[in-house]
């Protein structure tokens, strides 16, 4: 054996021995399963703790924070199937199922952090109806780009000084912004009756192939929206829902439909897939919302129409801010 041949095994050995090491970062290191408890930590995608995470166990419809380390832990677990899930806004929310055993256990919940622009602006405007400007956030102008008040007629491109206008009559919308080389926004505005409003949207630059799945679900919203009858389908944004004080979705549905809202009752997110109750919702997280309230026939079904087994019947989509 060589001279280099000892040198590059020994490197080899010397890596392979401090790699366990790395792996056991004690700020990440998961700890032993406890009897009766769920415990566990937050990371981001580089493996980082994150702190003041909502971690939900659906289950016991029960809520906790992570701590400054990104640690959470649920108490007085007996033996079976959980779900968790943790949520934030900025970040791709992550959900496990768990099997628990009479020893306990531990897992570890990796959010994916999304890039974020800066927010957009909404104010009051003395012409009625909805007028705008889009930007990067480098705050230059952006013409040419696709502004679309989802479910109605309206629909232009901005001009070279970024602006839009749009006499749209007094109510709830989803907005949808786009432009080829940024990311797609979407941003949930009321247009008062006595007044207009005014947004200012900041584009982020980013890769042009969106998620299909997530437009397949806004064409599916927008066919809702074009065929909704006012006595069973409610459009929310977020100032609707701030503006009832509420601080979950569960709270806020209810004093906007004036109607009681199960505890049971569950929201697609985003057009589903993903699902979540309302309770574990919060205000804040939440850019738009649909709502099925119950018709001439009683009880709402399934808002997106889908077979829902032994699952609860979900009457609820929810378009979560980026």
């Amino acid at each position: 054996m060589t001279i280099a041949s000892i040198r590059r095994y020994a490197l080899l050995a010397s890596l392979a021995a401090t790699a366990p090491l790395r792996a056991q970062n004690p700020a990440t290191a998961l700890p032993e399963p406890v009897p009766g408890v769920i415990a566990g930590i937050v990371v981001d995608s580089a493996n980082v703790p994150i702190r003041n995470i909502a971690v939900y166990l659906y289950e016991r419809r029960e809520q906790v924070r992570t701590g400054p380390d990104g640690r959470f832990r649920f108490s007085g677990i007996e033996k079976g199937t959980y779900t968790l899930s943790a949520r934030s806004v900025g970040f791709i929310g992550a959900t496990e199922r768990l099997k628990v055993p009479a020893k306990g256990a531990v897992v570890r919940l990796k959010l994916t952090q999304l890039e974020r622009g800066l927010p957009a602006v909404i104010t009051t405007a003395s012409r009625g109806g909805l007028a705008g400007i889009v930007a990067d956030t480098a705050l230059r102008a952006l013409g040419d780009a696709t502004v679309k008040l989802m479910g109605t007629s309206y629909s232009a491109k901005t001009d070279s000084a970024g602006r839009f206008y749009f006499a749209a009559k007094p109510g709830s919308y989803l907005l949808r912004v786009e432009r080829t080389g940024y990311a797609r926004q979407l941003i949930g505005v009321t247009v008062p009756a006595n007044e207009g409003r005014e947004v200012a949207v900041w584009l982020t630059a980013g890769p042009t192939r969106e998620n299909p799945v997530v437009g397949a679900n806004l064409f599916d919203f927008e066919q809702r929206h074009i065929r909704a009858r006012q006595v069973t389908y409610q459009f929310f944004s977020r100032d609707d829902l701030s503006a009832t004080g509420a601080t979950d979705v569960m709270q806020a549905a209810a004093r906007k439909t004036a109607m009681p809202v199960d505890f049971s009752a569950c929201a697609y997110l985003d057009g589903g897939p993903a699902v979540a109750p309302l309770w574990s919702i919060a205000v804040g997280e939440v850019e738009f919302m649909e709502a099925l309230v119950p018709g001439p026939r009683g009880a709402p079904g399934d808002i997106l129409n889908k077979p829902t087994g032994a699952r609860a019947t979900c009457s609820y989509n929810v378009f979560l801010r980026k």
